[in-house]
């Protein structure tokens, strides 16, 4: 069974720190003198998995759950974690390929082989303060399916969710288009 949207936004926000703390030790030198860590790290690779919600439009040729996958892209992270919370970017760009995607009974994702190949661009960020949490994600891909030439998609996405300080999701905030 797949993650739900709360416990994938915990997980991932869990790795950012733990990347921030890691490249604090390797660095050795905070960003600022008031006790802030500021990092930014470049990329070449994505990996982001879509799953239920946002559903795709019925008609849309890629449906969920889906895995996005590039080896040659563009990307860069900027994190800041301080005393009251931490916030993050991520910005990506480049060729990509489609895979449907089944999860195992841990509930870790299984790729399919690629059905569409194409280009992706992803805007992320969220922000983490003593009151509340907030994630955000635009992702766009244009493409081509592996086995019809003729299929082409062109795919938008935005979602995003709101935390309280309870940690209860307030707002989920989605619109999906394809075409």
């Amino acid at each position: 069974m797949p993650r739900n949207l709360a416990q994938t936004l915990v997980l991932r926000r869990g790795l950012i720190v733990t990347v921030a703390a890691i490249v604090f030790l390797v660095s050795g030198t905070p960003a600022s003198a008031s006790g802030a860590i500021t990092v930014t790290n470049h990329f070449s690779t994505l990996f982001l998995i879509a799953t239920p919600p946002p559903a795709i439009p019925a008609g849309c040729p890629i449906q969920l759950p889906f895995a996005a996958v590039s080896n040659s892209g563009n990307g860069v992270m900027h994190l800041t974690v301080n005393s009251t919370g931490d916030w993050f970017t991520m910005t990506f760009e480049g060729n990509a390929t489609i895979s449907p995607v089944t999860f195992d009974s841990l509930g870790d994702p299984v790729l399919g082989p690629p059905t569409f190949s194409g280009h992706i661009q992803v805007w992320d960020g969220g922000a983490d303060n003593l009151r509340n949490r907030v994630f955000h994600v635009t992702a766009n891909f244009q493409g081509t399916s592996l086995t019809n030439s003729t299929v082409t998609v062109d795919l938008h996405a935005n979602f995003g969710a709101t935390f309280n300080a309870n940690g209860s999701i307030t707002a989920t905030p989605t619109n999906v288009t394809c075409s």
